[in-house]
């Protein structure tokens, strides 16, 4: 059980410190020390890896961190390839949920708290990802 929390701990510290160093490359970014091109690689490196920890945290079967990876190679393509607007952000929404439902049948229902906790945690991830690009 201890050793659990103290694994726990190590991913929520290896979170924290990831947030903090995507928010920094976005102020050097802003700053001008660091260019827009190159800034913007580090940030979707660090934004894949940040949700790779993040799932690591929530989940640990193989099957449901897959369809997870799926879905956010899905999205970040999407992200890229298509504009803001109200229709991509209906269908984000219309493929989280899919997304849950999934994660669902696999976890159980018992797990529903948890699978909210995750996608509510992965979707301001993914605001704050977007309002980045916005401010550019």
């Amino acid at each position: 059980m201890a050793a659990q929390k103290k694994e726990e701990n190590k991913k929520n510290i290896m979170l924290t410190i990831l947030i903090v160093l995507w928010g920094s490359i976005f102020l050097l970014m802003k700053m001008h020390i660091i260019g827009v091109y190159s800034g913007m690689l580090i940030l979707i490196l660090l934004y894949l890896y940040l949700n790779f920890n993040l799932i690591n945290l929530y989940f640990v079967s193989k099957r449901t961190t897959f369809k997870i990876y799926i879905f956010m190679l899905l999205d970040l393509i999407y992200l890229l390839r298509e504009s803001f607007s109200l229709f991509s952000i209906l269908i984000y929404f219309v493929a989280m949920a899919i997304l849950i439902y999934l994660i669902m049948k696999d976890e159980g229902r018992n797990e529903l708290p948890k699978i909210l906790g995750f996608s509510g945690f992965y979707t301001i991830l993914k605001i704050i990802f977007i309002s980045m690009f916005v401010l550019l």
